[in-house]
């Protein structure tokens, strides 16, 4: 029986806590696509940026297999000094690199996703289409690079998890803080170019202002994965180190809850059915929202339309202007438009593009002669 260190049951608790967070995410976002299949313009069930979070959940499934096997079944711990039997200390390693090349697989197939999911939801904005195509460019090419530096981060490539081999003379190797620092730091920045994509398509859309705040927290909740790399790179780069080893179990643990929080950032975005079928709002508090912002805005515009409104030079005192008739709604007429607003919005997808909806105002004038 492996006895289990600190570290190694922390660990163990943050691999296993985010497994079966992104298990229940992926079983939501199916709810999801079964409540919104009938409402969307295709038809499908399962689209491209849902094969790719399926494709990078396996992976972050497989990884976390086998940091699991390799604590409870190896070595206890995920410090390569604490391990004692040099057996066991390759063997850990070994399987904590074969863990490492499943990170820019998972990562790239989140970021492919949102962007797929991107494309989708802003297909009537040809600029952000460019701009999503271009970062998908950038991905690729950062995951080439990523995995490459992993599995060829050594010379032998057995020295990248052989301790006895790195310390050999004519072994060459990148230390591991440096290989950290060089695929982390483009990627936090590719993290944030993603997240600022649709800020301002959200922004210039005309919608209410909680809508568009409740856009930008679903699309920036992925901005926790920003902070992840960070941590990693913090853990990871050590310069007083030579092999940047000294925080290599905290760097592991960052790394995964890296992956799990990425693609839990990724499914979030699709969870809006699920929320507006089984979390919905008392309807008290959906008014006051409704009406307040609704009024302020209201009273807005009509304070500008009536400062603008001016009697012409040229017009005559005696000629009648243009005529107005205000007529009072009842109350229980803005009630029913309540409800067929309210219908609208509940059949609304979480597919359908976000298309900027104006509102067209005529005036009909009547001339006398």
């Amino acid at each position: 029986m492996v006895s289990i260190l600190p570290d190694g049951m922390s660990n163990l608790e943050a691999t296993i806590l985010f497994l079966i967070i992104d298990t229940i995410a992926l079983i939501l976002r199916v709810i999801s696509r079964i409540q919104t299949k009938s409402t969307t313009t295709t038809g499908q069930f399962i689209r491209y940026d849902d094969w790719w979070i399926l494709a990078a959940y396996l992976m972050f499934a497989s990884h976390c297999i086998l940091i699991v096997c390799d604590i409870t079944k190896i070595s206890g711990t995920l410090e390569p000094f604490l391990v004692m039997d040099s057996d066991h200390r390759l063997k850990m390693l070994q399987l904590l690199w074969i863990g490492s090349i499943h990170f820019p697989f998972i990562i790239t197939a989140v970021k492919i996703s949102i962007l797929c999911m991107y494309r989708s939801l802003f297909k009537t904005t040809p600029n952000l289409i460019r701009c999503v195509d271009i970062t998908m460019g950038l991905c690729t090419i950062w995951f080439i690079i990523t995995v490459c530096l992993t599995i060829f981060g050594c010379t032998p490539i057995r020295a990248a998890y052989n301790i006895a081999l790195r310390l050999e003379p004519t072994t060459h190797c990148i230390p591991y803080g440096e290989i950290v620092l060089g695929f982390e730091l483009p990627n936090a920045i590719l993290d944030v170019v993603i997240l600022a994509l649709p800020f301002f398509v959200i922004r210039d859309l005309h919608v209410p202002v909680r809508k568009k705040v409740l856009l930008f927290l679903l699309f920036w909740f992925g901005g926790f994965v920003i902070v992840t790399c960070i941590l990693r790179i913090a853990y990871s780069y050590q310069p007083h180190d030579p092999e940047h080893f000294s925080g290599f179990s905290t760097a592991n643990e960052w790394l995964m809850i890296e992956e799990g929080s990425a693609i839990l950032g990724a499914c979030v975005p699709t969870f809006r059915p699920v929320l507006k079928t089984y979390f919905k709002l008392p309807k008290s508090i959906n008014d006051w929202f409704s009406s307040t912002l609704g009024a302020s805005t209201s009273a807005s515009k009509l304070s500008k339309s009536h400062s603008k409104i001016k009697i012409q030079p040229n017009q005559s005192k005696d000629r009648p202007g243009p005529s107005y008739q205000l007529k009072k709604l009842s109350t229980a007429h803005l009630q029913r438009g309540r409800e067929r607003q309210n219908q609208g919005l509940d059949t609304e997808s979480d597919e359908s593009p976000l298309v900027d909806n104006k509102i067209w105002v005529t005036r009909h004038i009547t001339i006398t002669k």
